[in-house]
């Protein structure tokens, strides 16, 4: 059976859920990749023109850019921050792999066990990175952002397109995980009855 063949007797919940895992691993590769989850603003002074990742900070001078390394930085939420949305990260992946098997492979196709385990990878690893994106936020606000606005009056900080890029992934990723908890629900259904029957022509 062809890749167009698997793609095309899925159901268009299932169909759905491979677009938006597709759509929500881009994602998350970028955010977790890239310094776009806070930058500063022309109220950071000196400071203007950073941007904050979760493994570096680095400036956006055109000649001699530089960044900062933040692996083993000593903010305990910050390192919470990072594992959690590394587990996330690893979550997505997996469950977009384990929906490319359900649609393409023959051997896993209609697998009810590789639906379920989607849709739980798909909650468990949805949540876990929300656990991260959310301390992420409060703590940031509550240590750089509201410090620093009482200061000044200003807002040295605004949220960058990686932490966006996270919330969308993370919906994505939930939506995902229940259509095809939906979709497998039906396809069982479907399935029984036909069971049912054939026990029963075998037994007349």
């Amino acid at each position: 059976m062809g890749l167009a063949d698997g793609y095309e007797k899925a159901r268009f919940g299932t169909k759905v859920a491979l677009m938006l895992l597709a759509a929500a691993t881009i994602f998350v590769w970028i955010a977790l990749s890239c310094t776009g989850w806070i930058r500063t603003t022309a109220a950071a002074g000196k400071y203007e023109g950073f941007q904050v990742g979760l493994w570096r900070i680095c400036d956006d001078a055109k000649l001699s850019p530089t960044c900062i390394q933040l692996d083993g930085w000593g903010k305990v939420w910050f390192n919470g921050v990072q594992g959690f949305v590394s587990l996330g990260f690893i979550g997505i992946n997996v469950a977009f792999l384990l929906v490319v098997l359900f649609l393409f492979v023959s051997s896993c196709q209609k697998n009810r066990e590789i639906a379920m385990a989607t849709t739980v990878v798909c909650v468990i690893s949805g949540l876990l990175y929300l656990s991260g994106v959310v301390i992420f936020g409060a703590k940031f606000d509550e240590d750089y952002i509201e410090p620093y606005s009482n200061k000044v009056g200003k807002d040295p900080f605004k949220i960058g397109y990686c932490f966006g890029l996270s919330i969308v992934a993370i919906v994505f990723e939930l939506i995902a995980g229940c259509l095809i908890y939906l979709d497998s629900k039906k396809d069982s259904q479907n399935t029984r009855p036909s069971n049912q029957n054939e026990i029963h022509n075998g037994i007349i």
